[in-house]
Order: structure tokens, then C-alpha cells, then sequence
């Protein structure tokens, strides 16, 4: 090699210079990302709220400096002004349960943001279908101009951040596929590639299918929704006709009533009953043991219970001799506690099904005694 002759592969000087100007420039902005990147999770997950979409996850991140300085220098692009360009120093992703969800999200993303489709990307549209590879779409986005110029958030107009959509299947993929050694598909041996072809198959094969889950439960939970307010019980017991009927039944609403009269607390008025299914497995599952089918069998035991009103009364008497304090009127742990009373307690499996407390309990097995 001839002396004061550099090698093709070492750096450029002059290259390396810039990206630490720029690298030192980020450092300086960055808590200005950061905090964009924090308040742009709370804004989505309150947009979620609002809009009644559940998600399994959100998370955020603001880039790190040395990623900043890697991204910048990588040979396929070359930034003019990294700062302006890079797209993704702020980022969130919204993790999805179902497919659907994801044209939700992005709708939702589409509405309450300025997105910049140049460089917003759907994989799912892009990607050939005799390749492999996560389906996600990517929004690089701003701040819409209404809220740009509210007070509290005007520091941020201007910034870009990257919002990733996929769902539960496509991010195990994406994160499975970041362990792995390849960079490009060319790198992939044959026998490997094949196998990773069949599980993406499987992956967008499973999305579908809990898509179509789904859709047969909220056909379900209607028909059940119909024949409830027919006051049609010849349905069958499990967790959605459970919580449907807990949620709607005359028969429960006047247990509850009945309950709260005997000393019983009122549930929580900031927590839903109908979303609170904890009462609802376990009464599923007791009523499996006892060998009730129909909600028919279920009512006609709240039904007597309503008119004698022993068992609550019981149950109350107990537990203040005890001084212990009253339950809450919840709709599946008043059917759960007149059901185990009923049944005068014959299977200790009941006992260890049930989440109530000690003091419950002891009550629970006197009634039962008293009832023999």
C-alpha cells in the first residue's frame, strides 16, 4: 500500500466529523423528543379509550443517541439533515388483538393526526405474496393543526414520530425475526426459509381465525343478549351467557336489591359488573360441578331465593356475629352464594372454587349446615 494512501473500508474523516456534530446536536433536543414521546402515549391511549377500542399493549420510545448516530451513518440513505429527517426519534407502537383492530387504530391514527404518507408505510399492502415478513403498517406522523396549537402541546408542532399498528401474531413474528442472524432473505438457507415461509403462513392463518372467533362469540353473546330479554332461559351455562344474564336478568337485579336491603355493600360505582368476570368463571365452574346446564336452573334457585329471602339473610346474620364485614352486592357472588347454600355444601370442590374470603366461607358452610 502506498504511504499516505488511505483503504477504501476505513472511515471518512470528514464523514465521521458530521455525525458527531449531528449526534451531539440530538443529544441536545433530545429531551424535547422525550417528552413528545411521552405525551404521545398518553394521547393515544386516551383516543383508544374514547373510541372504544381495547389493545393489548402500547409502548413508546425515544430514540437513543447511539442509535441516532448508527441509523445516520448506514450506507443505503444519506441524510442532508438527519434531525428533520429521521422520522422515528419519537415512536410508539399499539399492539392489536385482532386484524380488524389494526383499521381501526389506523383510522383513528388517520383522523387525529397529520400522517405523512410518503413515508408511512402499510407492509401488509407492499409486502409479495410469496415472500415472508410481518404485515404492520408504519404512520410517521405530526401533530394535527388543532392541536398544535393548543398551549400545552405547541413545543411539539413540528415533530415527527413513527406509530407502528400490528397485532399480537405480527409482533411475535417481528420480535422472533429481530433474533435472527439474517439481514436479508438471500442470507437464509433453503431448508430454513421453507420453514420460515410455513410459520408465517400459519400466523396470518391464526389472525384469521381469531378474527372469526370473534365474530361467532358476538353472534353468540347476541343471541343470548335475545333470548334473555324473552326471558328465554333454555340457554346453555358458560361465561358469556353468565355475565349476560347476570348483567340483564330481572330475577339477579332483584337478588342485588334483596341483598343490599340484608346489610350487603354496594359494589364500587367506578367498576363495571358486566366486565368483572372473576365471579362468573368461578360460578361456571360450580355450576358445572352441581350439574346445572341452563340458565332456567340457575333462575329458578334465584327465583325462590328472591321470595324467601333466607339464605342473604343468613349469610348477613353470620358474618356480623362474627363482625366481619358484609360482601359486595355483586350478581355472580350472590348466585354463587345461594347456589353453594343450596346445595348444602355436599362438595368440598365448591369451597376451593370460590375466591371468597375465610370469613365467607365459614357463613357459607353454617347456612349449608342449616339447610341439611
Amino acid at each position: 500500500m502506498t504511504a499516505g494512501r488511505r483503504e477504501s473500508s476505513d472511515p471518512d474523516p470528514h464523514r465521521v466529523d458530521a455525525v458527531t456534530r449531528e449526534a451531539r446536536a440530538y443529544e441536545k433536543v433530545r429531551p424535547l423528543h422525550e417528552r413528545f414521546t411521552q405525551r404521545l402515549e398518553v394521547l393515544i391511549r386516551d383516543l383508544l379509550v374514547q373510541r372504544g377500542i381495547a389493545v393489548s399493549l402500547v409502548t413508546s420510545r425515544c430514540k437513543p443517541v447511539d442509535s441516532f448516530s448508527e441509523k445516520i451513518q448506514r450506507g443505503n440513505k444519506h441524510y442532508m439533515d438527519p434531525l428533520r429527517e429521521v422520522t422515528d426519534l419519537a415512536g410508539t407502537r399499539v399492539i392489536c388483538y385482532y386484524s380488524e383492530d389494526v383499521d381501526a387504530v389506523s383510522d383513528l391514527i388517520s383522523r387525529e393526526f397529520r400522517v405523512d404518507k410518503a413515508n408511512s408505510i402499510d407492509k401488509s399492502a407492499t409486502l409479495d405474496p410469496d415472500r415472508f415478513g410481518y404485515l404492520s403498517v408504519h404512520f410517521v406522523v405530526q401533530l394535527n393543526e388543532a392541536r398544535a396549537g393548543l398551549l400545552e402541546w405547541k413545543e411539539f408542532d413540528g415533530l415527527k414520530a413513527e406509530i407502528q399498528v400490528r397485532t399480537l401474531l405480527q409482533h411475535a413474528w417481528a420480535e422472533i425475526d429481530h433474533k435472527l442472524l439474517y439481514k436479508t432473505e438471500k442470507d437464509i438457507p433453503s431448508p430454513v426459509r421453507r420453514q420460515l415461509f410455513r410459520v408465517s403462513a400459519l400466523l396470518e392463518m391464526g389472525d384469521k381465525e381469531f378474527s372469526e372467533v370473534r365474530k361467532l362469540t358476538e353472534i353468540a353473546e347476541r343471541q343470548y343478549t335475545e333470548s334473555i330479554s324473552k326471558g328465554d332461559l333454555n340457554v346453555d351455562i358458560n361465561l358469556n351467557s353468565v355475565m349476560l344474564y347476570a348483567s340483564q336478568s330481572l330475577s339477579v337485579k332483584a337478588l342485588v336489591e334483596l341483598s343490599l336491603a340484608e346489610g350487603f355493600r354496594p359494589y364500587p360505582s367506578k367498576r363495571s359488573v358486566s366486565t368483572d368476570d372473576s365471579g362468573a368463571r368461578e360460578l361456571v365452574a360450580v355450576a358445572g360441578i352441581l350439574k346445572f346446564r341452563k340458565l332456567a336452573d340457575l333462575d329458578d334457585i334465584i327465583r325462590k331465593e328472591a321470595s324467601s329471602q333466607s339464605i342473604l339473610r343468613a349469610i348477613a346474620q353470620h358474618l356480623n356475629s362474627r363482625g366481619a364485614k358484609a360482601p359486595f352486592a355483586l350478581p355472580c357472588d350472590l348466585i354463587l352464594m345461594v347456589l353453594v347454600a343450596t346445595s348444602h355444601g355436599s362438595d368440598v370442590e365448591i369451597y376451593d372454587r370460590s375466591h371468597f374470603s375465610s370469613d365467607i366461607i365459614h357463613a357459607l358452610k353454617e347456612v349449608a349446615e342449616e339447610k341439611r
